[in-house]
């Protein structure tokens, strides 16, 4: 019984982690400042986000970071042709 419910955490962990190259806010702001960020997704308290091709670290073209309440973000990605929902 307690292997099986190892094994269904287990599972859980690695359904439910997003995916990407988890990164800190600063350096997400940076690779939106030198535009290596494509689109991404803002949630409540993440930010989902897909590099441009040919920009992924060791193959990576996802990231994500924890949001920060920052008024310019929205300013900085269009500055820097960024889609975003």
């Amino acid at each position: 019984m307690l292997g099986a419910l190892f094994i269904l955490a287990l599972g859980q962990a690695y359904l439910l982690t997003p995916g990407g190259r988890q990164i800190t806010y600063s350096e997400f702001k940076a690779k939106v400042r030198a535009s290596e960020v494509a689109e991404v997704t803002v949630g409540e308290t993440t930010i989902h986000g897909q590099l441009k091709k040919g920009e992924g670290d060791k193959g990576s073209t996802s990231l994500s970071t924890t949001r920060i309440e920052d008024p310019k973000l929205v300013e900085d990605l269009e500055a820097n042709s960024v889609k975003y929902s």
